[in-house]
């Protein structure tokens, strides 16, 4: 009976189209997750164990893993589908040259994994570009099932292992120099070792290394993971929100795996692909269609095909992605489309339209918007990648290209606004330079209009103590903000700019925000919260020098925005 439901879904999952055999593979699981009490108790106890949860998240993230591995299932019923021609579209390799390395040796390579992913995915995958592969398979209770199974992975050129014929299958294997998978994440019967695990004591196979130290094989670890997709509509600043969003993303899969991942490595694969469209005309369109958006769009996409530019349409059609990121209000109806085509969860950084809000997995939106609702988080400023530990990383290249020598470096952040007000500021800027011997740091952003960033390149052009002038618009230097952050003492900010306050307010240093009284209610609103919070100083042109000398001697302990660890805790209910 097991055997005919198998051959049922497998017929079903190669005749459907791509995504939505993804989407009946997540019903699936969510069968498996009612139906398989045993299993579903075992999962459920070992996140309460290890990871501390209460019984509400838990039992979520236990169904998360149940439809995740239905979607993986999915995936492995259409391994006849995979092929030398199309695999580089459904897998990207990294680190193939560290293989290559390990296989010159001539001793073989054990390449180590574990239960993430669709592990046997990465097996085929590494078959179809010419490799030698071999796995160890654990037999099935249903023998036929079993044979089933093995017929599908041979079939893409896999050299199964049996686990009664294990040691001397790898060790032939090895002496082949083929390359061996091992799943390292599950006990065995003989050799085990006890290590450390979220705190606690599990045992763990340890006769792979054994081997490795025998025969002189290469023990290299390798995972798969899921594909995050960034869309680029060509702003720098909505690029860095989701990115921001991307690394949060990042960290939340290292602290489930530490043992496993680093979030210098990353445990996500990062995919940004640039949105453009025809016209505006075809934008309105595009926006139109959206609202009309199902799971029936899947395979077809030719809203997206006639609305966007060839080139756009291509990049963002080869892209199998889990997890869909944007930010910005043209970016929106894209998103839409690919997350139907893609099965995937997607994420909208600022508000999309409130008729369009029902699309997406999570909205984050700043506090001042308002905005409720089950897939909605409000946080205080914008993401973005400015970190205490980032901005003085940045400043180590800086200094040693400025050469600074003051002991007092003020960085200066200017946005955009009326001619005379920034004329005022800026006077008063070099005066109290002038006054405390201070060195200035200073960057306009890309919305500075030309008549202000003319008006500071005249003023500071013979200035002595202005040690660095960017103009965002012109030459800008790479990571800017971040190496001005890290040099600076302290930061003056003018209030025009949210972006550009959340970055300074997450840096660590203190920051003090120049408000000419005329901003927008919802500016006006964030800057008297983050005030309320002292994470900023908010003051009036003429009370400039008062503010600085007042930081200066006080030296109070600066509050960080903290919107990263909000943003990160919500993304833990996406990853699964």
């Amino acid at each position: 009976m097991l055997l005919l439901i198998l051959r049922f879904l497998i017929k079903a999952a190669n005749l459907l189209p791509f995504r939505f055999s993804l989407w009946l593979g997540k019903i699936q699981g969510r069968l498996a997750y009612f139906l398989s009490s045993h299993h579903r108790q075992l999962a459920y106890a070992n996140i309460r164990f290890f990871l501390g949860k209460d019984r509400k998240e838990a039992l979520r993230i236990v169904r998360g893993l149940f439809e995740n591995l239905g979607v993986s299932l999915s995936e492995i019923f259409r391994f006849f589908r995979l092929n030398k021609q199309n695999i580089d579209s459904y897998v990207d390799f990294e680190g193939l040259k560290n293989l290559d390395a390990a296989l010159s040796k001539g001793k073989g390579v054990i390449l180590l994994t574990a239960h993430l992913g669709n592990w046997e995915i990465s097996s085929v995958a590494l078959s179809l570009k010419g490799y030698s592969m071999k796995v160890i398979a654990r037999q099935q209770k249903n023998k036929r099932v079993d044979e089933l199974l093995n017929f599908y992975r041979q079939s893409s050129g896999i050299k199964v292992i049996k686990r009664g014929m294990a040691l001397r299958g790898v060790i032939q294997g090895l002496k082949n120099n083929e390359i061996v998978g091992i799943l390292g994440d599950q006990g065995g019967k003989n050799k085990e070792v006890c290590v450390r695990f979220f705190g606690r004591y599990i045992f763990l196979p340890s006769g792979f290394l054994d081997i490795a130290l025998k025969t002189g094989a290469t023990v290299l670890p390798a995972f798969i993971s899921r594909v995050i997709l960034i869309l680029d509509d060509g702003k720098a600043g909505h690029l860095n929100q989701s990115r921001a969003v991307a690394t949060q993303f990042e960290k939340v899969q290292s602290e489930k795996y530490p043992e496993i991942f680093n979030t210098s490595s990353g445990s996500l694969k990062v995919i940004i692909r640039r949105v453009e469209y025809r016209n505006r005309l075809t934008r309105f369109l595009l926006t139109l269609c959206s609202v009309f958006a199902s799971r029936r769009c899947a395979g077809c996409l030719k809203c997206l095909q006639f609305c966007l530019t060839k080139r756009s349409y291509n990049g963002l059609a080869q892209v199998p992605a889990n997890i869909i990121i944007s930010s910005g209000s043209s970016l929106i109806p894209p998103n839409i489309f690919l997350k139907q085509e893609n099965f995937a969860r997607n994420i909208a950084v600022m508000s999309p339209p409130k008729f369009l809000r029902r699309f997406f997995d999570l909205i984050i939106a700043p506090l001042h918007d308002h905005l409720q609702g089950r897939n909605t988080l409000s946080i205080l400023g914008t993401p973005n990648l400015i970190t205490p530990q980032a901005v003085e990383v940045a400043a180590k290249e800086m200094r040693r290209e400025l050469a600074l020598k003051k002991d007092l470096i003020i960085g200066v952040f200017i946005g955009n606004g009326s001619y005379s007000r920034f004329q005022k500021l800026l006077t008063e800027i070099i005066r109290i330079s002038k006054r405390l011997d201070a060195g200035l740091l200073l960057t306009t952003s890309r919305r500075t209009s030309r008549q202000i960033e003319k008006l500071f390149k005249q003023r500071l052009a013979d200035f002595s103590l202005c040690k660095l002038l960017v103009i965002a618009n012109e030459e800008n230097i790479d990571n800017a903000v971040a190496k001005i952050l890290g040099l600076s003492n302290f930061v003056i900010i003018s209030a025009d700019s949210i972006s550009m306050i959340s970055e300074a307010a997450s840096s660590g240093k203190p920051v003090i925000v120049v408000d000419a009284g005329k901003s927008e209610k919802k500016k006006k609103e964030f800057l008297r919260k983050l005030e309320e919070e002292r994470i900023i100083d908010l003051v009036s042109p003429d009370k400039l020098e008062q503010k600085i000398i007042e930081v200066c001697t006080e030296k109070r302990k600066v509050i960080i925005l903290n919107d990263k660890e909000r943003i990160k805790e919500i993304l833990e209910g996406l990853i699964n």
